[in-house]
């Protein structure tokens, strides 16, 4: 009953309700969130440490989302096919005899 007051603020009733099952998967779900948190917070003092060592940081030397930089690279492939594709038409305003 104290992990579940301590670690999930719960109430005896509430403790008393779950399967010894949920309460272990809930305690340790809560140590991982924790851990979760203390590296979050790590990382935020690096990057304002950084910030303020460097004399004008951009946001991307400090930290360049996953799914942005994916996304950009799908997106220049896909600029790279597009171009290549359009490549085999003429624009120039002549055309062309096909045989």
């Amino acid at each position: 009953m104290f992990a579940g007051w301590r670690y999930l603020k719960l109430t005896p009733d509430k403790i008393y309700d779950m399967t010894p099952r949920e309460f272990t998967l809930l305690i340790k779900a809560q140590e991982k969130r924790k851990q979760d948190e203390r590296h979050e917070t790590a990382t935020y003092i690096i990057w304002l440490t950084k910030a303020d060592r460097e004399k004008q940081p951009k946001p991307t030397d400090l930290y360049t989302h996953p799914d942005i930089e994916a996304e950009l690279g799908n997106k220049a492939e896909e600029s790279r096919n597009n171009a290549d594709w359009l490549s085999q038409f003429n624009f120039n305003g002549k055309e062309e005899a096909y045989d």
